[in-house]
């Protein structure tokens, strides 16, 4: 049970942007369907795209040990990213363009 829960919030459980499955963690920010252009087109080759973790530490912990700093960086950023894009949407803002991420975190970075 989530702390709104227990505070007698009500809470959706369903992804706010695919709206497919009830959201953990690393749905939210690396499993979720939406997010395909980004795991695909910047991902360096070491990690494994999908359905290998069970939680967000083991993937942190995959990634801190597979990137450089700048892989390492770009990731950080794009998690970030997500994380404020879902935020958005789950509170009722106008919805981004998820596929242009990758290309918002880069121009971020530099």
């Amino acid at each position: 049970m989530s702390n709104l829960e227990r505070r007698g919030v009500p809470v959706e459980d369903k992804c706010p942007i695919c709206k497919s499955r009830s959201e953990s963690t690393l749905h939210a920010l690396w499993d979720c369907c939406k997010l395909k252009y980004a795991r695909y087109n910047w991902l360096p080759k070491k990690i494994s795209v999908k359905g290998k973790y069970s939680n967000l530490f083991d993937l942190i912990l995959d990634c801190y040990a597979s990137m450089n700093g700048e892989e390492l960086g770009l990731f950080c950023v794009i998690m970030w990213r997500v994380w404020f894009l879902r935020n958005s949407a789950l509170h009722g803002k106008p919805k981004h363009d998820i596929s242009v991420v990758v290309k918002w975190c880069r121009q971020f970075l530099s």
